[in-house]
């Protein structure tokens, strides 16, 4: 009894053209990253909608969306204009950024209301894991204004204001606490938050000296 095989079917020249043709472009598509090194600013730019976030001579660090739902930070180094993903929050309002030379500072209010923390990156090349992140006050109460001034320094140390109710770190009761004010500093060589001041009238006018000066001896 004769038996008969099945044969696939045979691909026509003109198809396996198209093929390896679509094979070719998605291998040719990439997705911008600021840890792609071979990725500029001006690429990145030119298909996404990019607004500065903060910027000096040094570096510009800026936000690039879509309407797709892309949302990516990146650090910009002037003037070659190469680039670097930076971890900010996506969805986390950002309540003061700052730059000194190649570090950035900057503070988030989490939407919970209850945490606030303050982070320092250093944005050099090959630097990535350099910086610090710390709370920028106990016990803080939702609603609380966060931190609204922010100085860093060029060796990474930085300096706080926060606003709102929070525990008065010289007196640690309970809460509700009042409404009040208070500067902390910190540093690698800190490693904890240093105490500065505490009140409703504290002002942030010296703040960027008291980011040089931070030291653990340091208090009030």
């Amino acid at each position: 009894m004769a038996t008969s095989t099945i044969q696939p079917p045979a691909i026509s020249s003109r198809a396996a053209i198209l093929v390896g043709i679509v094979a070719l472009a998605l291998i040719a598509v990439r997705v911008p990253s600021g840890r792609a090194s071979e990725w500029s600013a001006k690429e990145i730019c030119a298909s996404h909608v990019c607004r500065t976030i903060t910027a000096n001579a040094r570096v510009r660090v800026f936000r690039a969306t879509d309407r797709r739902g892309y949302d990516i930070v990146f650090a910009e180094r002037l003037p070659t204009h190469r680039v670097r993903e930076i971890d900010f929050p996506r969805s986390e309002p950002i309540t003061a950024t700052v730059l000194a030379g190649s570090i950035v500072a900057h503070a988030v209010r989490y939407a919970s209301g209850t945490a606030v923390l303050v982070y320092v990156e250093d944005l050099q090349p090959g630097h990535g894991g350099e910086g610090g992140s710390w709370v920028a006050a106990d016990d803080i109460e939702a609603g609380s204004a966060g931190v609204r001034n922010l100085a860093v320094t060029a060796s990474g140390s930085v300096a706080w204001l926060v606003e709102g109710r929070f525990m008065d770190p010289a007196d640690r009761k309970a809460g509700p606490h009042p409404n009040a004010r208070a500067i902390f500093c910190a540093s690698r060589q800190t490693g904890k938050p240093v105490f500065l001041a505490h009140g409703p009238s504290v002002s942030p006018a010296a703040l960027r000296a008291d980011a040089s000066r931070c030291s653990p001896r340091r208090a009030s």
